[in-house]
């Protein structure tokens, strides 16, 4: 009998220690919490309802304890977008009023991201419900950006006016709610059918007065070349003038001086001669007519009386 109840208290025992161990391991795997790639998260207490601490968690699993879990955060890129698509946060296109009263309709979109660095003081701000708050703060900034241009400018300075926009909202928004907004995208301007009209026609006069100003320009530069060809044919002319001119002078000098050279050498040669005969010069002009005549070929006529020259003509 007392071995039967021994044995009673024991399978009793070890009853209650399976229950123990079960409750064990099932709230042992309550303690855990997977962070995905990607989020990241702060760590919540949700039995005091506070943050746990300053840390800010990134993806992986987590030993966290029982009564705690994480509150998480996407960090990757959120887009909004303000036209008649419905498949995307945000809402319909734009109506904005411009700098000079005129009334356009715009579709604009962006990226987000949460500063993870920021989280705590988010979550502080907005709870997890911080989407809304950024669409409705966004269409504000977009519509104030917009006003101050005019109508024309959404399409002669399209990409300042993104600039202005991405400037805005990622200053604001970060000041406010802590998110990043690296990137802005102007997809679409609608204008009323009459103001396109006006619009297009004033583009189109535009284009054709910058057409004439081109035309005039490229006739103006024809004839400034044709001024500039004129002037180098001319300097041209009288650089080959000049050299011509120096040519024919530099031929006249040269024979200049090789006639001087032939009349010094006869000079040199008559003095000589007229030493060597001991005769004076009318001596020596009749020896040289002599001489002249004497070396005549026979048959030659001979001319006289021509300039005071001797000419002998052979036949």
């Amino acid at each position: 009998m007392a071995i039967e109840c021994n044995a009673a208290k024991v399978g009793g025992l070890l009853g209650c220690l399976c229950v123990v161990l079960f409750i064990a391991i099932f709230l042992f795997s309550f303690s855990f919490d997977v962070i995905e790639p990607t989020n990241v998260a702060i760590l919540s207490d949700s039995v005091s309802k506070t943050i746990a601490d300053d840390v800010v968690y990134g993806p992986g699993r987590y030993f966290i304890g029982l009564g705690k879990s994480f509150i998480k955060f996407p960090i990757s890129w959120i887009i909004v977008d303000f036209s008649n698509d419905d498949d995307e946060l945000g809402g319909p296109s734009l109506q904005v009023q411009l700098n000079e009263g005129q009334a356009l309709t715009i579709d604009v979109s962006f990226y987000y991201r949460v500063d993870e660095q920021n989280i705590h003081k988010l979550y502080n701000v907005t709870g997890t419900n911080y989407s809304p708050l950024i669409v409705r703060k966004s269409q504000e900034i977009i519509k104030n950006v917009a006003a101050d241009f005019i109508t024309t400018e959404f399409f002669s300075l399209r990409e300042a006016i993104v600039s202005a926009m991405q400037y805005e909202l990622n200053r604001q928004l970060h000041a406010q709610y802590y998110v990043y907004v690296p990137s802005v995208s102007l997809r679409n301007v609608k204008l009323p059918a009459q103001l396109e009209t006006a619009l297009v026609d004033k583009v189109i006069a535009d284009q054709l007065k910058k057409t004439a100003e081109t035309q005039r320009n490229v006739t103006l530069i024809q004839a400034e070349t044709q001024v500039i060809q004129a002037l180098a044919q001319a300097n041209v002319s009288t650089i080959l003038q000049v050299a011509n001119s120096n040519s024919f002078q530099t031929i006249q000098n040269a024979q200049s001086q090789a006639k001087k050279v032939l009349i010094d050498a006869q000079n040199l040669a008559f003095n000589a001669l007229k030493t060597a005969l001991f005769v004076n010069n009318s001596q020596l002009f009749n020896y040289l007519y002599t001489e002249r005549i004497s070396q005549a070929a026979a048959g030659s006529t001979i001319y006289v009386g021509f300039d005071g020259s001797l000419v002998v003509k052979q036949t």
